[in-house]
């Protein structure tokens, strides 16, 4: 777990605990829960932003080895040739249910 320390005072204090207690992680914060974080500089203060980059990109992998397939990279939300709502699969068996309700709680986990 890492923090993010960025008041003067704060800073103060967390090398006062420094010269005291070994401290581990405490830097910049880069990522955490899902998110990658990053500081930009700007003349009017810092930004921090946050996306969900490396955690859709593990996601995305987690569903290639869930059901052996190889993901579509797209720019775009959708590709204009792709026509989800003519799909005549079948019904999903029990062992696919559990797999695809896997897929959408992980999905659902970051929004």
């Amino acid at each position: 777990m890492r923090h993010v320390w960025t008041k003067p005072k704060t800073r103060q204090f967390i090398e006062c605990l420094k010269a005291k207690y070994p401290l581990q992680g405490v830097t910049l914060l880069e990522y955490y829960v899902g998110g990658n974080f990053k500081v930009q500089k700007k003349d009017r203060g810092d930004t921090t932003t946050v996306c969900a980059r490396t955690y859709v990109s593990k996601i995305c992998q987690r569903i290639e080895e869930l059901f052996s397939i190889q993901l579509k990279s797209y720019e775009n939300p959708m590709a204009s040739d792709d026509h989800p709502e003519i799909d005549d699969s079948g019904l999903l068996n029990h062992a696919d249910h559990s797999r695809f309700m896997t897929t959408i709680c992980s999905t659902l986990y970051y929004c």
